[in-house]
């Protein structure tokens, strides 16, 4: 099995990225250098959102932890009076 990439399709592939990084880094400096104001606004709000985002995402993390806990405590309980009521 020849796992070798061909030279021609790297560079394809390579020049295809460079574009799309190109065109990504205008947009964004366009959009942070405030060149059209409605533009700026919406992916200010965009981020903004974001930010509620990433604290439902926070706060869905420390509910999991909290299952995860009750359900070990519960199951640690439930061997330990198993363990005690056999040593008896």
């Amino acid at each position: 099995m020849d796992l070798t990439l061909p030279a021609e399709k790297v560079h394809e592939v390579a020049d295809v990225a460079v574009a799309h990084l190109n065109a990504a880094v205008s947009e964004l400096r366009r959009l942070f250098l405030v060149e059209d104001f409605v533009d700026s606004l919406k992916f200010a709000v965009l981020l903004w959102c974001l930010t509620y985002v990433g604290s439902w995402f926070n706060g869905m993390t420390l509910i999991i932890i909290e299952i995860v806990v009750c359900i070990s405590g519960n199951i640690n309980r439930t061997v330990s009076t198993k363990y005690l009521a056999s040593r008896d």
